[in-house]
């Protein structure tokens, strides 16, 4: 298992995507977990398999990010992304 704590917010925008293209890579390419704590919604939701939402510590919703997406749970959620916004 691999943890990696907001590893692309210093990145510029080029690099951001260049190095989430590379994590991804990693992850099929070694099939072993990673655990990434991001800020950033849209980085979630393209880099995840499977995305915790939390907000306060709490877990409002684990899901994979098209659930997330159309069924959110939490009513945190729909003011955050989604069709719902």
């Amino acid at each position: 298992m691999f943890l990696f704590d907001e590893p692309l917010s210093n990145l510029a925008a080029k690099p951001r995507v260049q190095m989430s293209r590379e994590l991804k890579k990693i992850h099929n390419m070694l099939g072993a977990s990673i655990l990434c704590v991001t800020h950033d919604q849209v980085e979630a939701m393209t880099m995840g398999d499977r995305v915790v939402v939390m907000n306060d510590g709490e877990a409002l919703q684990a899901a994979d990010p098209a659930t997330l997406y159309d069924q959110p749970l939490a009513a945190l959620l729909p003011a955050s992304w989604g069709p719902h916004r």
